[in-house]
């Protein structure tokens, strides 16, 4: 999986917050050299797993407090060491209520044992088993994968050094689950060992198939060398490694544990060997679709998976502020809009585009180009967007561009492909200076739509004036502002804007080369334009008619009737006085001449 850390925009991006009763939070809390994680699902149930050292009891209350925890729906012990059950006591008798306290059975032999565990469940102590789940609501679900050594361990299950224990360490007996999500998945096991010796038998390698692919690995035994072993991350394959790490004379984290875990994951730590804090406190929050966030970084769910920008744009409620991958092709580079910033679009092959941001400029993004991007999903102004760019790849280039969606310029206006391309045809009505570019209003009978070249894409737009037939196939921007929606094509290259042209209503076998185009639009209401070309001999003028006649023949309308210099010319016809039918407009140059049909509708 490609690993990708997204950092937070938040000039951009503070309005954008999952819905909170939507969400599971896992807080993984920084209580020292110990592990306590607290599960909360988006039905309200409370799930902890381990609760830390005796020495973290003060900081775990006061964090339990902080969040507003008054009950505690389920408490899973993974083992019996003190790291992990020492804050029990405290939970029980700062008035915080425990439902059921799930452990592995059997029993322990330490002072922390008796003292801070023991009693504190008593009453409310269960033995849970492997492949046990427990619902928490919320499509939330924990489910054990290992207890008690996995089948691999004979009983007793009780620590060799404890009276009538058998052959192995505490840690070969940790708890070890999944707690899943919708596509989130989330593992915590303890100590689980990962290595056969003289003091610990290897618990993870059969482990990890049934654990399976997750999203975040909560590390087993803080990062120790008997930990983490190569099959099992290659196996559950994480993003990101948490470890609940704090002063100890161990060497946790271990050096070889924390180059596997960086070669596969994004590593955070709750503090270090010295009783440093790094990370802290580490919360966790998803939504269990397309992203979660660790202490406000974004993750992908599934990272490395191609989302089609059909989908964004088509959902963009359900994928708002989340993280995303996408592919396509650019189809505006990035600095035409802004010199100093990243305001590009691409699209990809489920026909649609979308609007690329980034504050600074991300070199790849060049028309032609074929990228991968990941970032989040927002809005800015009604223009659909990536931003927050933290990954952005060249996966090839000269590619052709879409050759996009065909309107009449009246309806180009259609919000649902903002950030497409779009093809559209129309007679020149208007040219001006806007900002730093040209905007050109064109019209097919339909209504107008503009064009908008800035003058950073560098094309040459001197030959356009009013009146002659003109193709815009450009990136569709809709602006919407507090009292204004605005809309354009966006020309960005001379392939962007051209004089259209019927090359098969060329008769080029006269000395008198000609074309009539196909009325626009066609059928039509009330009034239609009707365009042609004419190139006399040796650029001379040339007589010119255009006339207009019924579905009987006959003669209703002349449109032009005189001599003409080679060009471009284009002719409203009004047909309000007609009624709903076929008709043809016959061109007339020199002694040659063509038809085309018309359908008008009311």
């Amino acid at each position: 999986m490609h690993k990708i850390k997204l950092a937070i925009w938040v000039l951009l991006f503070c309005g954008l917050q999952a819905a909170q009763a939507q969400e599971l939070v896992i807080h993984c809390i920084n209580i020292g050299q110990g592990d306590c994680t607290l599960v909360q699902s988006p039905s309200g149930v409370n799930l902890m797993v381990d609760s830390g050292p005796p020495a973290g009891q003060s900081h775990l209350i006061s964090y339990l407090a902080g969040i507003g925890v008054d009950r505690i729906d389920y408490l899973i012990s993974t083992h019996y060491h003190s790291d992990h059950i020492g804050g029990t006591d405290a939970i029980v008798n700062n008035g915080i209520e425990i439902g059921i306290a799930y452990d592995r059975g059997w029993n322990y032999c330490s002072s922390s044992y008796e003292d801070y565990y023991i009693t504190a469940v008593a009453g409310v102590r269960q033995t849970i088993n492997e492949e046990q789940v427990l619902d928490l609501g919320g499509e939330v679900y924990c489910r054990v994968a290992a207890a008690n050594g996995h089948g691999l361990l004979n009983p007793p299950f009780i620590d060799e050094g404890c009276s009538g224990g058998g052959t192995n360490d505490e840690n070969d007996f940790s708890v070890a689950m999944v707690i899943s999500f919708r596509d989130f998945q989330f593992y915590v096991g303890g100590d689980l060992s990962g290595v056969t010796n003289g003091t610990y038998t290897d618990i993870e390698t059969s482990t990890a198939p049934i654990i399976g692919d997750v999203e975040v690995y909560q590390v087993n035994h803080h990062g120790s060398y008997a930990n983490s072993n190569q099959y099992f991350l290659d196996t559950i394959d994480p993003e990101v490694s948490v470890i609940s790490v704090g002063e100890n004379s161990y060497g946790h984290p271990h050096a070889a544990t924390m180059q596997r875990l960086l070669a596969t994951s994004v590593v955070y730590q709750t503090g270090d060997e010295n009783g440093n804090i790094v990370d802290g406190d580490i919360v966790i929050r998803t939504t269990g679709e397309h992203s979660y966030t660790v202490n406000g970084d974004f993750y992908n769910i599934g990272s490395g998976e191609i989302t089609p920008v059909a989908d964004i744009q088509t959902n963009y409620a359900e994928y708002q502020g989340q993280a995303v991958t996408i592919e396509g092709v650019v189809t505006l580079s990035a600095g035409v809009l802004n010199p100093f910033s990243t305001d590009a679009y691409i699209e990809d092959n489920s026909g649609m585009g979308i609007n690329i941001f980034d504050l600074g400029i991300l070199e790849t993004l060049l028309r032609g180009n074929k990228v991968s991007i990941s970032g989040i999903v927002g809005e800015y102004e009604g223009i659909t967007q990536i931003f927050n760019i933290v990954d952005d790849q060249l996966i090839s280039q000269g590619n052709e561009l879409p050759s996009g969606r065909v309107y009449e310029t009246g309806n180009v206006d259609d919000y649902a492909f903002e950030g497409t391309r779009v093809w559209t045809r129309g007679i020149v009505m208007d040219k001006q200076r806007q900002g730093d570019g040209w905007l050109i209003s064109i019209d097919d009978g339909s209504g107008i739509c503009d064009g908008l070249c800035p003058d950073r894409a560098n094309v040459d737009l001197s030959w356009v004036e009013n009146g002659i037939d003109l193709v815009l196939n450009g990136v569709l921007r809709i602006v919407i502002a507090e009292n204004d929606t605005s809309y354009s094509l966006l020309v960005a290259d001379s392939d962007d804007i051209s004089i259209y042209s019927d090359v098969s209503d060329i008769q080029a076998d006269t000395p008198t080369g000609f074309a009539l185009m196909q009325n626009l639009p066609n059928p039509f209401n009330n009034s239609t334009i009707i365009s042609y070309r004419i190139a006399g001999p040796d650029s001379l003028p040339i007589y010119v008619s255009l006339d207009i006649f019924n579905i009987l023949g006959q003669k209703i309308g002349n449109l032009i009737n005189a001599t003409q210099s080679p060009g471009q010319y284009s002719n409203y016809w009004d047909a309000a006085g007609q009624v709903s039918g076929i008709y043809f407009c016959r061109l007339q140059v020199g002694a040659q001449s063509c038809i085309k049909k018309m359908i008008l509708l009311k």
